[in-house]
């Protein structure tokens, strides 16, 4: 009897450690990020500055607040995006990660002060991982696979991506010209 009841406490830490590591476990499959498939980041960069230049990447978290609004826009402030969330700038150093959640809607636009003219367009590294996460709106410019010169020459665009897509270049002289618009998945 002192033997079971040796084994029996001997074996009850490891059984409480096995009930804890399948209970997280099957958190993590509730976890829609880590879901087997699910598209964690997609890198995007303006089309008219380059790869160097303009370069964010959308990194997929759980919500854990309602659906917002992301804008990138393009403006006359040199080669950087401006990032508003709700209409609030937030300050995102070129190269950063912008967290966005399911439902969220996001827009890249031009704002170009009247009569002066700007040039931008957006450019994301992997058209398969842009379509995972993103589901793209009518309105705005086409989306195009951008195969050719400069994107296919280029060594900043060449180390990019493999599958570059997104909008031409545009020339912007109106206020707000939105160029692309998406739905977070």
């Amino acid at each position: 009897m002192k033997h079971k009841l040796f084994t029996f406490l001997v074996l009850l830490p490891t059984l409480a450690l096995f009930a804890l590591s399948a209970q997280a476990v099957a958190q993590d499959k509730k976890d829609p990020v880590k879901e087997k498939g699910a598209v964690r980041d997609v890198k995007f960069a303006c089309s008219r500055h380059g790869a160097e230049h303009m370069l964010l990447t959308l990194s997929l978290e759980v919500a854990t607040a309602p659906m917002r609004t992301i804008e990138f826009i393009g403006a006359g402030n040199g080669m950087k995006w401006t990032v508003q969330i709700d209409g609030m700038n937030v300050t995102t150093p070129d190269g950063a990660t912008v967290k966005v959640h399911s439902g969220d809607t996001i827009k890249w636009s031009i704002d170009a002060p009247t009569g002066m003219g700007i040039r931008h367009g957006v450019a994301f590294a992997e058209r398969g991982l842009a379509d995972a996460m993103l589901n793209f709106n009518a309105g705005g410019q086409p989306l195009v696979v951008l195969n050719m010169p400069p994107f296919s020459t280029r060594p900043d665009w060449v180390a990019f991506g493999t599958m570059l897509w997104g909008s031409l270049p545009i020339d912007a002289t109106a206020m707000k010209t939105v160029m692309v618009s998406a739905t977070v998945k």
